[in-house]
């Protein structure tokens, strides 16, 4: 469940890298089509996973994404720009609503698992 999550939101994030700058729809489609599949998808004992990891990736891949967008346009640690403020700049660009509705979605989909378990 965790490797579709990180696949689909890094696949996500390498499209919206090489067509712009920023994390941006591609990405956040992907995180949002991670969240829904790993928790349609995870076994029934892990069911928490899908809840707690998408905060976790998000945070992990726009990291990384930082780090090679502030090492492409040529900036350093003691330069003007750090990979901190280029990881600000990446997750401020409207990609919050992607992660909570990746939350949200997981929550959803755990929840009516629960509930189809309960009856049967």
């Amino acid at each position: 469940m965790l490797f579709l999550l990180v696949g689909l939101a890094l696949a996500g994030a390498v499209v919206d890298l090489i067509t712009g700058t920023g994390l941006r729809d591609f990405y956040g489609a992907g995180l949002l089509l991670g969240c829904g599949l790993g928790a349609a998808l995870v076994r029934w004992d892990d069911k928490m996973v899908p809840v707690f990891a998408p905060p976790l990736v998000f945070t992990g891949v726009a990291l990384v994404a930082s780090l090679k967008a502030s090492h492409d346009v040529g900036r350093t640690l003691l330069g003007v720009d750090t990979a901190g403020d280029t990881f600000v700049r990446l997750i401020d660009q409207d990609a919050a609503p992607w992660l909570i509705g990746g939350v949200l979605l997981a929550v959803l989909i755990i929840g009516l698992r629960t509930v189809r378990r309960r009856r049967a």
